[in-house]
């Protein structure tokens, strides 16, 4: 044999109509054994399924028929004005694919249920109010047609045709056709294996690419760096070089916490530093305890802005474009509630604005002990309320709440009275007065605390004779007899 010609003799034939029922059907060739022919097969089963996945967000070309659509984008752009650009964005996609869905929802089974009542009130004695139903009736399913065919337009991107020639068919098989050739059933991966499952697909495309933009042995870089204009001058390259001071990493680190860190005087024993977190009971960090520091330091959005936490310091709750302390503890929705009702609202207004602390130290001046606990009880209501509506997405009663809470604190206040009334008489019988040492000696305290977990704490302390604390230290062993901890103490 001189000559081999190969033609396509045998085919598969499908009208219309049965290329819309099996929409993913497909013709294999099989190996040629005996014959001159190679067997065709038709194989009109899925060949594979890879489960449901989430679709992607498109924009829908047809939600432009509607006048509301502006004003939901309108309305989600400006409703965050300290979000980013891309925030900004993710909203307006969520906000009209939920306006999207309570606008136009199903179409095919609205148009169906239509002409279901269509042909009902057809049916019935036509008087006026019947004719008038029918009119409304028919004017609906022309407008879900005219949404229907716009839809499938949309989906076929058939450029041929003009959107209005009513071949909601015709677009329908367009975008059939596409989503069946845009379908991936296998590949060959790297080493020519076929590969049909959904991971084996995916690796096989990411391999690709990654070897497509990686380059092995790269030559000629000093040319192609010549053309490349420097964008950094020698000046912004001094700059840059500049190794900062201990002073400026604490100060850009730390933020309005730098000055009480760098007021702490350094020890004089020059002994290897411990890390220790003394806001928890076992000495770990951990940020839930970090939320807690003192100094105010609560995690409220302005807080974690500041750490760059999150990306904006609004508050969720109000809109606010900062959400302070303050804010979250005396300003914000439910904080006004409860300090509207009580009679400290016009002691709230007199009260310095600058920070937490200066106004927790301005009502401790102004104030009585009691009600400086009655007003942080009413604070801890703000707070709980806050939390509750951020985190649970429920907003309680924020005035019962607060007298709940109020309520709590009188209990507490009379239950501790009764309990340690007698033992606080007894210490204060039994009570030293700390006496400083000699000149040139040191007094030197220890104790020890039994704590959790089978584990004990072991503290110390030293001061001069002018009662200057010159050195502390501490450590945490395992939990023995009361006695051996306090003898492993000293």
């Amino acid at each position: 044999m001189e000559t081999v010609i190969r033609e396509r003799l045998d085919r598969f034939l499908g009208d219309e109509a049965w290329c819309h029922l099996f929409t993913q059907a497909e013709v294999q060739h099989l190996v040629r054994i005996s014959s001159d022919h190679a067997p065709i097969m038709m194989n009109t089963a899925t060949v594979f399924d890879r489960g449901k996945r989430s679709k992607p967000y498109r924009f829908e070309a047809w939600w432009l028929s509607s006048s509301e659509c502006e004003e939901v984008v309108d309305r989600a752009w400006k409703g965050n004005a300290v979000a980013m650009p891309h925030e900004k964005v993710t909203l307006c996609a969520s906000s009209l694919t939920s306006w999207a869905q309570k606008k136009f929802g199903d179409i095919k089974k609205k148009l169906k249920d239509r002409e279901k009542e269509l042909k009902e009130a057809q049916g019935e004695v036509l008087d006026g109010r019947v004719l008038e139903k029918c009119e409304k009736l028919v004017e609906e399913i022309t407008e879900l047609r005219r949404l229907e065919e716009s839809y499938w337009y949309s989906r076929a991107r058939a450029n041929e045709m003009k959107d209005g020639d009513k071949n909601t068919a015709y677009f329908h098989r367009k975008a059939s056709y596409r989503r069946v050739r845009n379908r991936i059933d296998g590949i060959y991966d790297s080493e020519g294996a076929w590969r049909e499952d959904e991971e084996g697909i995916k690796s096989t495309v990411v391999k690709y690419f990654e070897n497509l933009f990686q380059s092995g042995n790269p030559s000629d870089i000093d040319e192609t760096i010549q053309c490349v204009s420097p964008l950094v001058t020698a000046e912004m390259n001094e700059i840059l070089d500049v190794v900062p001071t201990t002073e400026e990493l604490v100060r850009d680190v730390l933020g309005v916490d730098a000055d009480l860190t760098l007021a702490q005087p350094l020890p004089l024993m020059n002994e290897e530093d411990k890390a220790y977190w003394r806001f928890t009971k076992n000495g770990q960090f951990t940020v839930r305890s970090c939320y807690w520091m003192l100094r105010g330091n609560m995690a409220v959005k302005l807080r974690l802005y500041q750490r760059h936490i999150v990306t904006n310091s609004s508050c969720n709750i109000c809109g606010s474009p900062e959400e302070s302390i303050i804010h979250a503890l005396f300003s914000c929705t439910a904080a006004t509630a409860i300090w509207s009702k009580s009679k400290f609202e016009d002691l709230i207004v007199e009260a310095p604005t600058s920070s937490f602390i200066d106004r927790w130290q301005w009502l401790k001046n102004k104030v009585s002990k009691e009600t400086l606990i009655l007003m942080a009880a009413l604070m801890w209501a703000a707070w709980r309320c806050r939390n509750t509506k951020v985190f649970e997405n429920f907003e309680p009663d924020a005035v019962q709440l607060a007298m709940g809470y109020c309520t709590y604190v009188a209990d507490y206040k009379g239950y501790s009275g009764r309990v340690y009334e007698r033992a606080a008489s007894s210490l204060q019988k039994h009570a030293t007065k700390w006496k400083c040492p000699d000149m040139g000696c040191v007094k030197i305290n220890v104790d020890a605390h039994l704590g959790e977990q089978n584990r004990a704490a072991l503290g110390v302390v030293c001061r001069n004779h002018t009662g200057q604390l010159t050195s502390t230290a501490t450590k945490s062993v395992p939990l023995s007899s009361p006695e051996c901890v306090e003898a492993q103490a000293v």
